[in-house]
């Protein structure tokens, strides 16, 4: 899933720093400017995504599009989520609702 465009082939894996911190805290690091913490969200939460996307269309393609739109809608929308702490939470609403947009 490339979702990083924009980053440099460095910063195209999260670092091992990101990889310790809270989801709030995540959060809080790429509203803060560093997009970096966001491929440590992806990194955390892909698997999630894509379990999710792929039981509703029952089609690995369409639901690897959808993962993608998923995490494009939560890049784009971070500074809505008002509990940075119930970030896995909102994504996989935001992974359900892109899914079934598509069914």
């Amino acid at each position: 899933m490339r979702i990083t465009k924009g980053l440099t082939a460095e910063q195209d894996s999260p670092s091992p720093k990101d990889v310790r911190r809270t989801d709030a805290q995540l959060v809080l690091t790429v509203l803060g400017g560093d997009k970096r913490a966001f491929v440590a969200i992806v990194a955390r939460y892909q698997s999630m995504v894509s379990r999710v996307t792929l039981a509703i269309l029952r089609d690995f393609a369409a639901s690897e599009d959808a993962s993608q739109e998923a995490f494009l809608h939560a890049w784009q929308n971070l500074r809505e989520l008002r509990e940075p702490e119930r970030l896995k939470g909102w994504i996989s609403q935001i992974a359900r609702r892109t899914a079934l947009g598509r069914y």
